[in-house]
Formats: C-alpha cells, structure tokens, sequence
C-alpha cells in the first residue's frame, strides 16, 4: 500500500491489491482564505470472484468569521482539482465506481444550518460495468466554483463548513469463457443443415 498522504493514483493495477482512501484538510481564515483539501481512493483487484471493496475518504474544514458592517451576502471561490477513473473487465457481474462530492454550509452562531450548497460541477461519478465501458473517466481537471450565501446579518458569528470525500467501489466478477473456433465452426455447420432439412420438408 501507499504510504499515508499520498493523494496521487499508486499507479496501474498490480501496484497493490484492495482498496484504500486517505484524506488531508487544512483551514486558513476568512480574511487570508485558504482551505486546502486533498483526498484520494482507490482499488484494485485481482481477487476471487465476488469480491468486493470500497474506501472513502472525508474531510471538514470549519472557517468561523464575524461579519462586520453592514448585512450582506458571502461569495465563497475556489477551484476544485478533480480525476475520476473507474475500470473493468468484460466479466459477468463484474463493476466499478469512483465518486467525489462536495458540500458547502453555513451555520450560524446557534449552529443553525442557514445555507447549504452541493455544486453540481464538483459532485461527479464515473461508472462501468462488465467492461462497458471499459474505462470511464473525468480528468484531471481544475473545476472553478463560485458560491454566493444569503444576505447574512451583521454582528453576528457564523462558520463556514466545507465537507468533502472520496469513494471508490470495485466488485470483481466472473470471467466470461470465450467458444475456441472449433466450437464455433460446429455451431456453424449445425445450423446450416437445419437449413437443408427444412428445405427439403417444404419441397
């Protein structure tokens, strides 16, 4: 396995076997920004038919800020640097996932939930099945978002809360036999004398 905080792919499948999720939030304030969130999930297998394995990874940063002034509303900015992979064999049963979701709230001092926002750009899923197709992906991409709160009042304490994670789900499945030329070849001429025999019957 990787070693802890590694937050890039470990490489091809055979790099190592299972799956594995491992996450790393850091928070600045308001004022300078800065919350820096790095996650990763992952798995490979080369396992029995029906195995099965899922990781998630989850992060939440709590910025907490006292608005100042006059009421108004808060934009909250970032760019989200996403890459999705998920792969499979055309075996029956057999199926991957890889999803990454991101969520924004706002509570305030109360710890009342005022505002909430899951950004459809950077909530993806990839997904095959059975090797269809055989390789979905998104990425890597840098997603930019822009977030806008309601009007928020002034004098008042609030916490801006930012949770995201990482989840890679694999399922291995049964290797589909493929008929050797031979065995094809045979079915072929089957039918082919079907065919004659009911020529003959109509004749």
């Amino acid at each position: 396995m990787p070693a802890d905080n590694t937050f890039t792919p470990a490489g091809p499948p055979g790099t190592f076997t299972g799956t594995r999720a491992d996450a790393q939030i850091g928070a600045g304030n308001a004022s300078a920004g800065g919350i820096t969130v790095s996650n990763v999930a992952e798995g490979y297998s080369a396992g029995a038919v029906g195995t099965a394995g899922t990781s998630t990874a989850t992060n939440t940063a709590l910025i907490t800020f006292n608005l100042v002034g006059v009421g108004q509303a808060v934009q909250v900015s970032g760019i989200d640097l996403i890459q999705l992979i998920a792969s499979t064999a055309p075996n029956m049963g057999e199926s991957a996932s890889a999803r990454i979701a991101n969520t924004f709230s706002v509570f305030n001092a109360a710890g009342t939930e005022i505002f909430r926002a899951d950004p459809s750009d950077i909530n993806r899923i990839v997904g095959s099945g059975a090797g269809v197709p055989p390789i979905a992906s998104i990425g890597p991409i840098a997603i930019p978002f822009n977030l806008l709160t309601p009007v928020l009042d002034a004098g008042q304490a609030y916490t801006l809360s930012f949770t995201s994670s990482a989840t890679e789900s694999i399922v291995v499945g049964t290797p589909t036999v493929v008929p050797e030329p031979a065995s094809l070849a045979l079915l072929g001429l089957g039918l082919l004398g079907l065919a004659a025999v009911r020529s003959r019957m109509r004749a």
